[in-house]
């Protein structure tokens, strides 16, 4: 077992009453960003700041210089969005809904009322008021991080961002070694282009056994739809800013949300079956050039996306996840490892499903995946069993 922090971030957003305000913290942030990009004039914009906030810009600035030179990376920092890091005290709420906030950041004993829209008020309140951690002093439960005040240029909306963190206890490859005598249960996730495959297992020494099976859709036929309508824009108007682009970026919110769904969605079946990890494929960023649409595809398939999901929400809740091979996960058989034959038929469902000339083994590819998942991390375990037999002979 390893103690690490798990994260979710409380994201709401701005609204004022006055136009004025909004402008003058605007004005504020393209200073903080100045400060920070301008090297030359660094000190003379910094004094244009008020204390608390040359303070959290000069951190910021140590904490990048230090990340790139983990890197290797040479040169001076630069700030692209629009972020302002800001002290707890800084902003403050006046109701027990928490949907008004009190932002000190322009000038000092002054402050600006805005409502605060967010979702996850719920959370945030639970923190603020989560008791002492058990064994310390000061740290609590649940942990507030500092929050960052961040503009979207997009969307043309300020947003008042939360980090709350807790202390949990994740189980690693020694852990599930130890396991595999008494067995323990698994979840097996595939993602697809245009559907997320999981699976729950219960493994132990011999090969695994399913107990649970789903998945989870979200149409990349509207993303080809999407794209045939940019195409039709740009090529009789020239513009991005058209009425395609704006659907565009709606599509993109839903399918991000349908991620975030998809990994809920897993993750309340592995708390339903009480697994212990949660695996996953791996995929490099190297993909076959197979035509304009698959290549589209790939541009925006969410699987990165999701696993960020997934694999945050499940450190949150304790749970394990570990990346495994994506190498032959749909071309092999589960029963016999042999190679599957590829399906000509134009029929999805007939694609879908592969059958072994070997075994005779018939199942849905995707299905097939998700059994390989399991075997791969089987395998593994049964790998770090084994070294460490040799190990102690």
């Amino acid at each position: 077992m390893k103690n690490v922090y798990a994260y979710k971030v409380v994201k709401g957003e701005l609204r004022f009453d006055s136009s004025d305000d909004e402008q003058k913290i605007l004005r504020l942030m393209e200073v903080w960003r100045k400060s920070i990009n301008d090297v030359e004039h660094r000190d003379w914009h910094l004094s244009a700041l008020p204390n608390h906030l040359q303070r959290t810009a000069k951190e910021h600035v140590e904490e990048q210089r230090k990340s790139m030179r983990v890197k290797g990376v040479r040169g001076e920092p630069v700030l692209h969005a629009w972020v302002v890091q800001l002290d707890r005290q800084n902003a403050r709420f006046s109701d027990d809904n928490f949907r008004k906030v009190s932002l000190t950041t322009l000038e000092p004993y002054r402050t600006v009322e805005a409502e605060f829209r967010s979702r996850r008020w719920r959370l945030l309140k639970e923190a603020l008021s989560s008791p002492i951690r058990e064994g310390c002093k000061k740290h609590h439960v649940l942990e507030v991080c500092n929050p960052k005040l961040v503009y979207d240029e997009h969307d043309r909306k300020l947003y008042l961002i939360y980090a709350v963190r807790k202390l949990v206890e994740i189980p690693g490859l020694e852990d599930f070694e130890m396991l595999l005598d008494e067995g323990f249960n698994v979840v097996s996730v595939d993602i697809n282009l245009d559907d997320v495959t999981y699976a729950v297992f219960h493994t132990s020494n011999a090969k695994p056994k399913r107990l649970h099976i789903d998945r989870c859709r979200w149409g990349v036929g509207e993303w080809m739809r999407v794209r045939r309508i940019d195409a039709f824009a740009q090529k009789h108007h020239g513009t991005n800013e058209s009425t395609a682009s704006t659907h565009w970026m709606r599509l993109k919110r839903r399918a991000t949300a349908k991620a975030a769904e998809a990994a809920n969605e897993i993750i309340n079946t592995a708390k339903k079956f009480d697994a212990k990890a949660i695996v996953y494929e791996r995929f490099s960023d190297r993909f076959p050039d197979k035509g304009r649409d698959y290549n589209y595809k790939i541009h925006m398939w969410f699987h990165r996306r999701t696993m960020r999901y997934l694999v945050n929400n499940a450190g949150w809740e304790g749970i394990a996840a570990f990346p495994i091979s994506a190498w032959g996960t749909s071309s092999r058989c589960p029963r016999c490892n042999a190679k599957l034959p590829n399906s000509n038929s134009k029929s999805h469902r007939d694609w879908q499903t592969r059958r072994c000339k070997t075994c005779g083994f018939t199942d849905d590819r995707d299905h097939i995946a998700c059994t390989n998942i399991a075997n791969k991390f089987i395998r593994k375990l049964l790998k770090l069993r084994l070294r460490h037999i040799l190990q102690m002979a």
